[in-house]
This record gives structure tokens, sequence and C-alpha cells, in this order.
């Protein structure tokens, strides 16, 4: 049997627990921060709608610097999927023609874009120092081979091309890949010609620059 006393503290102590529990509570919840409250200064609060309206020229130029971001992030992966199809493309062409004519393509390459890039001939390297000289070091003895080497990479690249652009037509390649583009909001914008054209130009200037001021004359929308 428990002693009626015994019974009694062990109420009271129990009843202390519980408050000590509640009035931790309480602190708690009054010591919980404003969400809406950033700083005081001398007694006085600073909302985060003070510092939003404080910041707002700094974070609509972070908002132009987003969207300028975005948009070249999304021409670099039009770009980069571009390169990719037309090396694709590019291979495979030259594949076709290498089995078609039963040989290789480095000795297809060889008959179709080595043979229309012949070694540049001495003339056209004198000519080619004579208009650069001013950008290169050294004589034209010095730069002789770089810029024979360069006259016929340059060639060669524009003979490949015509080639490859040769096979595309014979082999009637055709690309279904979106090509990258941008929307611009133009309503309300000052504007000139149909709404309907097919091809719309949209300027950019900045009128202190002379050359754009120069140019508004000419495409101003009366």
């Amino acid at each position: 049997m428990i002693h009626p006393t015994k019974k009694l503290r062990t109420g009271k102590l129990r009843f202390v627990k519980l408050a000590i529990v509640m009035a931790m509570c309480a602190t708690a919840v009054a010591e919980q921060p404003d969400p809406n409250r950033v700083a005081v200064v001398n007694g006085e609060p600073i909302s985060m709608q003070d510092v939003e309206k404080a910041a707002a020229g700094e974070m609509r130029a972070i908002e132009v610097r987003k969207t300028q971001f975005e948009i070249e992030l999304e021409r670099d992966r039009k770009l980069a999927l571009s390169d990719a199809l037309d090396g694709i493309v590019r291979d495979r062409l030259l594949a076709a023609e290498a089995k078609k004519r039963k040989v290789s393509v480095d000795e297809l390459i060889a008959i179709e874009v080595d043979s229309a890039a012949p070694r540049p001939a001495d003339e056209a390297v004198v000519q080619f120092y004579n208009e650069n000289k001013s950008r290169l070091d050294g004589t034209l003895a010095d730069n002789v081979s770089a810029i024979r080497d360069y006259l016929r990479s340059e060639r060669r690249q524009v003979a490949f091309e015509t080639f490859v652009a040769g096979l595309r037509k014979d082999y009637g390649v055709k690309s279904f890949l979106e090509p990258s583009r941008t929307t611009i909001a133009i309503a309300g914008r000052p504007s000139k010609g149909p709404a309907n054209a097919p091809v719309t130009i949209v300027e950019f200037s900045d009128f202190e620059c002379p050359f754009c001021r120069a140019l508004f004359p000419t495409t101003r929308a009366d």
C-alpha cells in the first residue's frame, strides 16, 4: 500500500514537470522568428518586402541575365545537335558513295577532294605573304611552308564541302531538325508592314550609339 503523502508528492512532481514543459513550449513559440522579418535595427524591424524593394533594380538585371543565359543555352544545344546530325549525314553519304564505287572512304576523298586541291603555286604563296606580312613574323622564306599548307588546307576544305553538298543532292538528304529560334514579344511595339509578313525583322537599337541613331530615319515605323 502506497502512503498518501507519497502520492501527493508524486502528483505535485508531475504537475511541476508539466508546467516546465508548457513554459518551454511557450518560450519556443515566442522566440520563433517572423518569416517576413529579416533584421532588426535599433528595435525597428526590416521586412523582406523592404529588402526586395531595395534590390528591385539588381533583381531585374539578374532576370535579364537569366533570360540571356537560357537563350544562349538553347542556341548552343540546337547548334550541337545540328553539328552532330551533319556529321552523321556526311559519314553515311561518304560510306554510301564509296560502296557504290567499290573503293574505301579514304580513296574516295583522295579522288574527289585531294585532287581538287593541288599544291599552291609559288605566286599564290607570295601574294598571300604580301597581303598579310604585317601580321606575320619573319620573312617570306620563314613562312613559305606554313603559308603553302594553309592555302592547301583552305582549298581542300572548299573542295570537301562542295563534294558533300553534291552528295546530299544526289542522295536526296532531308533534314527535319528544327533550327534554333527565339520568340520575341513584339505586341504593342512600333512596327511597320503587314502583320502576316512571312519574315519579321526585330531591331534592337541604342540611341546613344551614333550608328544606331543614324539608322533610325531608315527603320523608323511611321
